[in-house]
């Protein structure tokens, strides 16, 4: 039954990708979203430009008999150029890759509902999945999709999404349970283990590790009205502390704003993308209030399931060749700006995160350390290898990070950033980082 269901969605599939998906020209910043209308109904993914508030389709609704085929999960994609977009049918679903242009390059149909992803820098994908043998699992494939593997089973409930906690390496997941027993766990995917869980705030959806402050933040689906604890509720979660923080709660004023909070993403100026039943809003995590909201008719964006900020991930790691003491770790750089051609770019190491440097309005999560100062002014080039120079002609570099042969540095975990200065503007990139492991 599972087979037969399987080859009809992907018979489908590859009808909207003959047919090229309806497309639109994504831009830097733009924010690419996946939705599903109603609980039944089929889903889309759009393209919200945040300056003029419009909306593009970029996949429609699928027609009969896929119309359960529903919006999930989206992500920058390797490279930082294709976008990675998972729908799902309740068990199984499908992986489409959009192009810069916004068109479907290819689809790969899955056999477990895609909740949420992630790309690792290890060359493969964990995911969040649900449909027999694959529910309440945190699994792995390569970027091919094959090689599954369960890297946490028996995860607390319903496991909805994920996200690295970068100081640790460990991640932290949202999950659901008869209200209000839902919550959030950290998990360590190297043990396959569930190192602590908060239970307790309801229906929670999304999770998201903001590097700036080190915080967790959830957001918890629900009505005003309904029994549902703190329902459409914003938190903020420390896990060192095991403490959780209500910043926003559906039963208070904005009350019908928040209605049905069902994702959330962290961005690099500090602020919080919050998408609710017909809106998204912009949260100061520091003035704990919406400082912006866009809304829309009433047949869209009704349940807003994933959200990612375009060309949002400049660099990526390659740690698939190891990390140990004498080995090397590849950095790549892709900016998808028009003018990046050209542009200078300056790549930083560091042991910590915290407390960033200010750039402008957007924060660099690298602490000014001795690492810092040695990589960032080139003073071992040996070590870190390519570390400044100028972008290709598709905005593009690369780079590595010579690990030194020391048994002492076993255990230390080290990150990497970058900017670049492109159209006379610094553009910061996101921060990753890997632990150095024989």
């Amino acid at each position: 039954m599972r087979a037969c269901r399987l080859r009809a969605v992907a018979a489908l599939l590859l009808g909207v990708l003959a047919a090229g998906g309806l497309g639109a020209q994504l831009r830097p910043g733009d924010i690419v979203l996946t939705c599903r209308d109603t609980a039944t109904a089929g889903g889309r993914t759009l393209c919200l430009d945040p300056v003029s508030g419009a909306v593009t389709t970029l996949l429609d609704k699928f027609p009969a008999p896929a119309t359960q085929l529903l919006g999930s999960w989206v992500e920058m994609g390797p490279g930082n150029r294709d976008v990675w977009v998972a729908h799902e049918d309740g068990t199984s679903g499908a992986l489409y890759v959009l192009s810069p242009a916004g068109a479907v390059v290819t689809v790969h149909p899955l056999a477990w509902r895609p909740d949420c992803f992630r790309l690792g820098d290890d060359g493969g994908i964990t995911w969040s999945g649900y449909g027999g043998v694959f529910t309440n699992r945190l699994m792995r494939t390569d970027r091919s999709f094959g090689r599954l593997t369960t890297l946490v089973s028996g995860l607390p409930s319903l496991s909805l999404s994920h996200q690295e906690i970068e100081e640790t390496g460990n991640l932290v997941a949202a999950f659901q349970s008869t209200s209000p027993l839902g919550g959030v766990a950290e998990l360590d995917p190297r043990r396959g283990v569930v190192v602590k869980s908060l239970a307790g705030l309801g229906l929670v959806n999304t999770v998201d590790y903001h590097r700036t402050s080190g915080k967790v933040y959830a957001v918890e689906f629900g009505a005003p009205g309904q029994p549902s604890a703190l329902a459409g509720s914003l938190f903020e979660v420390d896990l060192a502390a095991a403490s959780v923080t209500t910043l926003i709660d559906a039963r208070t004023p904005p009350g019908e704003a928040v209605d049905r909070l069902n994702w959330i993403t962290c961005t690099r100026d500090g602020q919080l993308l919050l998408g609710a039943r017909h809106r998204i809003h912009r949260y100061d995590p520091v003035a704990r209030g919406i400082v912006k909201t866009w809304a829309y008719e009433a047949d869209r964006l009704q349940a807003l399931t994933g959200a990612v900020v375009y060309g949002s991930r400049p660099l990526a790691l390659d740690t698939s060749g190891g990390t140990r003491p004498g080995g090397s770790v590849e950095v790549t750089l892709g900016f998808p700006h028009t003018r990046a051609a050209g542009a200078a770019y300056y790549l930083a190491a560091a042991l910590a995160l915290r407390p960033g440097i200010r750039l402008g309005t957007e924060v660099l999560d690298l602490a000014f350390d001795p690492v810092f100062f040695v990589s960032a002014n080139s003073l071992a080039p040996g070590i870190f290898r390519n570390f400044q120079g100028f972008l290709g002609a598709q905005g593009q570099a690369a780079a590595s990070i010579r690990i030194p042969a020391l048994p002492s540095l076993e255990g230390q975990r080290l990150f990497v950033g970058a900017i670049a200065m492109i159209d006379g503007a610094v553009v910061v990139a996101n921060v990753e980082g890997f632990t150095i492991r024989s």
